[in-house]
C-alpha cells in the first residue's frame, strides 16, 4: 500500500493525462493481486499506460487478452492501459534537427538488441535494486557485443535499469533525459 501510495503522488505531480507512461513488468504480482484492484490503481494514474508484462505478471495480467467481465472492461478502458509484447522499440522525437532516438523496452535486460549501438538506449527493469546485479550486467556488455565492432565503439548503445525501487527512480516516472541524467546508474 505505501508503495503504491508513493507511485500515485509522485505520478499525479509529473505526469499529465495525456503523457505515455511505459511500465516494464511486475505490475500485478502473481495471484496475489486480484486484477480489478490493478485496474482501478491504473485508473487512478494520470497518462496514457502501456505495460510490457514481466515474470511476475504472469498469466494475471494476460487475461486482458482473454474475455473480461463487464466490471473489468470498464476499469481496463478507465485504466487507459495498453499491453505491449515482450520487447518494444520506440523512436523519440528529438529537438531541433537532432535525428530521433531509438528507445529498446524490456522488462528484461537485453545483452544484444536490433538497435544496438546505433543512437539507441535499453531502458529494463527486472533486477530491482541489485546494485551487483546492474554493475556485472554493464561488464558483460562492455566485453561483449559493444566492443567488438569499430562501429559501436564510437557510438555504444546506453542500458538503464529503470526499475521503479531503485533508488534513482524512487517510485517516481522520470522522462528519458532524466534517466540519462543519473549517470550513477548507467548500465
Amino acid at each position: 500500500e505505501e508503495r503504491k501510495e508513493k507511485i500515485k503522488k509522485n505520478g499525479k505531480s509529473k505526469v499529465k493525462d495525456k503523457d505515455h507512461v511505459y511500465i516494464l513488468g511486475d505490475l500485478s504480482m502473481k495471484n496475489k493481486s486480484d486484477l480489478n484492484e490493478v485496474f482501478q490503481f491504473l485508473a487512478e494514474l494520470n497518462g496514457i499506460k502501456y505495460l510490457i508484462p514481466g515474470n511476475h505478471d504472469d498469466e494475471r495480467i494476460k487475461k486482458i487478452y482473454s474475455p473480461l467481465s463487464i466490471d473489468e472492461e470498464k476499469l481496463l478502458n478507465k485504466s487507459k492501459l495498453f499491453l505491449l509484447s515482450q520487447i518494444e522499440e520506440i523512436s523519440v522525437p528529438m529537438p531541433g534537427n537532432l535525428p530521433a532516438r531509438k528507445l529498446v523496452i524490456s522488462h528484461y535486460p537485453i545483452y544484444s538488441f536490433k538497435s544496438c549501438g546505433f543512437n539507441s538506449t535499453l531502458l529494463f527493469g527486472h533486477i530491482h535494486n541489485m546494485y551487483n546485479q546492474n554493475r556485472d550486467f554493464l561488464e558483460v556488455l562492455k566485453k561483449g557485443i559493444w566492443t567488438y565492432r569499430e562501429d559501436l565503439k564510437l557510438n555504444p548503445a546506453k542500458a538503464y535499469n529503470v526499475g521503479c525501487m531503485t533508488p534513482w527512480m524512487d517510485f517516481a516516472p522520470k522522462t528519458l533525459s532524466e534517466i540519462e541524467d543519473f549517470d550513477k546508474h548507467l548500465i
